[in-house]
């Protein structure tokens, strides 16, 4: 079989045509299942415009910035990194924190489960950890994503501990808002943080591939 070797040189800087999008994108909500706990995300579009435009830009290989490997992800870069953050306080998988919150909340920080009294990105119960919280000194976990990660880290981790490491039952014991919990071994809850923590894994590697 017969090679062609392809050079392709790639100067500094690039001149590309690029589609801009012109449009209105309507709020996202999230709404709070109570009766299993879960929460859906609807996302509704209006219609779209488009226009090229030219402009010129440098490559990220070229100047050497690291690619975002989670992109993916619907938080800001800077939100990613606070709960990046809580999950090396208390050496949490830091993908496994983003399953949670996708399973919890749809990634949504102004989610509020009123039947049971959760709050935030990671659904905190306000009646089983508000004096932890306070002891801890993340008075404001209900609004501010920043304590809402490290008290979900907190106790992901009592939960750990109480697993022996198995995830699964960690999970499970997360689901019961504490870690001394009965274990519901039927419960699917596990199941799907752990499909979604496979995707974000699969998604990841291939966002650091190319």
């Amino acid at each position: 079989m017969n090679k062609r070797k392809i050079i392709i040189n790639v100067s500094a800087a690039m001149l590309v045509i690029i589609p801009i999008v012109i449009g209105k994108i309507k709020a996202t909500k999230a709404t709070i299942s109570t009766e299993n706990e879960t929460v859906a995300c609807e996302i509704e579009t209006e219609t779209f415009e488009t226009e090229k435009t030219t402009e010129y830009f440098t490559p990220e290989y070229d100047l050497g910035i690291e690619k975002d490997k989670y992109s993916f992800i619907p938080l800001s870069k800077s939100d990613r990194e606070i709960i990046r953050s809580s999950c090396e306080k208390y050496n949490i998988d830091y993908d496994l924190m983003l399953a949670v919150a996708k399973q919890e909340s749809c990634y949504q920080m102004s989610a509020y489960n009123p039947i049971s009294g959760d709050y935030g990105m990671f659904q905190i119960n306000a009646k089983t950890w508000n004096m932890t919280a306070n002891e801890n000194g993340l008075y404001n976990y209900k609004y501010s994503l920043k304590d809402n990660s490290e008290m979900a880290c907190y106790i992901m981790s009592l939960c750990m501990e109480e697993a022996n490491g198995d995830t699964r039952i960690a999970l499970n014991y997360y689901r019961t808002g504490t870690p001394n919990a009965k274990y519901e071994a039927e419960s699917d809850y596990a199941s799907i943080i752990l499909e979604e923590l496979e995707r974000i894994r699969r998604m990841r590697n291939d966002n650091n591939r190319f």
